[in-house]
């Protein structure tokens, strides 16, 4: 299960890219049961505000690298 870092607690890093490709799998996969019809419309609108998202917070670009993205997790290696 997910847990926010408690000595940086708020706004959490969340990769938006793969979000967005696990929800489009996901619709997908539902698209095929008549019945989900209204899951297939919401997921696709939650698709379109990740995609708003990214458009209201790009990377930063500087010298054509990119030195901050807020929707991309920042990693550690492990050194132990």
């Amino acid at each position: 299960m997910f847990r926010i870092d408690r000595s940086r607690p708020w706004p959490p890093d969340i990769d938006l890219a793969t979000v967005r490709g696990t929800l489009r799998c996901i619709q997908d996969d539902i698209r095929r049961v008549p019945q989900f019809a209204k899951i297939v419309e919401a997921l696709e609108e939650a698709i379109r505000e990740i995609d708003k998202a990214k458009a209201k917070n790009p990377p930063q670009v500087v010298g054509g690298v990119v030195t901050h993205d807020r929707s991309v997790p920042f990693r550690r290696r492990n050194r132990g």
